[in-house]
């Protein structure tokens, strides 16, 4: 492509946030960090599930879940530092991202 038509902003990042969890404040939070400091986020509120348990013999939890999408070439650990302090906030045990081809737990 000529000159100016593509301009790569970063390295994307997925996160999913219980959709129950996301009150005012909460939603807030996450739009006032995205804004800061990457400067855009999307929000999609389609019906996203998530599904998981501990091991074999655990109980399965699923709930509804927000998806958030961010890009960034810089603040790796302050993006990382602020979905652990989301997931203290929110009382969950962790928060699942995906960047490039590999999936994260974050934790408080």
């Amino acid at each position: 492509m000529k000159d100016g038509k593509v301009e790569v902003i970063g390295q994307k990042a997925v996160f999913y946030v219980p959709a129950n969890k996301l009150d005012e404040t909460m939603k807030a939070t996450i739009h006032d960090f995205c804004i800061e400091n990457f400067n855009a986020y999307t929000k999609d509120l389609t019906h996203s599930y998530g599904v998981w348990r501990r091991g074999k013999d655990s109980e399965l939890v699923e709930d509804q879940c927000v998806r958030y999408e961010v890009s960034f070439d810089t603040g790796m650990p302050q993006f990382l530092d602020f979905l652990s302090h989301l997931c203290r906030l929110m009382g969950e045990e962790c928060i699942y991202l995906t960047m490039k081809d590999h999936g994260y737990l974050i934790k408080p």
